[in-house]
């Protein structure tokens, strides 16, 4: 009868299990980067679009700070998702956030005190905020800010 003997190294699975969380943790830090110094925001225009009963919104991005931050997309800069709030926020549009083979990625520098401006026209009332994507300066990551929420009736 041959004798089992547990491996020398193996790790038990609750060790491994600690070890993928803490990974993930620290993952999960902004390991040093710095957020850009935009300023985002969302407003909504009921009346450019009422008499269709559509509503505008709009996601301002501003720079507050001291250094140009850059902002990319495809086939047009800068990225962002509109989120809907259904008693958790969902992503219910994208804009030029996929980049088909056919389309090269654009790139749009946002100035000390300049700000980038883009509109999504929506139909439906609803609660919903816009989360832009931004290339951090220092390692080229992307990061997303998230705006305000607005209210659509």
């Amino acid at each position: 009868m041959r004798k089992l003997h547990p491996r020398p190294h193996a790790f038990p699975w609750r060790v491994m299990v600690a070890l993928t969380f803490a990974t993930l943790a620290a993952c999960a830090e902004p390991n040093g980067v710095a957020a850009p110094p935009l300023v985002v925001t969302a407003t909504a225009d009921r009346e450019t679009m009422a008499a269709r009963g559509l509503t505008v919104l709009e996601l301002s991005a501003r720079n507050d700070g001291t250094r140009a931050v850059t902002l990319s997309g495809c086939p047009a800069a800068p990225a962002y998702y509109l989120d809907e709030e259904l008693g958790a926020w969902f992503e219910v549009a994208s804009v030029g956030v996929v980049c088909p083979a056919n389309q090269v990625i654009a790139r749009v520098t946002v100035a000390p005190g300049a700000a980038v401006r883009r509109t999504f026209t929506v139909a439906k009332p609803g609660r919903y905020r816009f989360r832009l994507l931004v290339d951090a300066p220092d390692d080229g990551a992307t990061l997303t800010l998230t705006s305000n929420a607005v209210d659509v009736r």
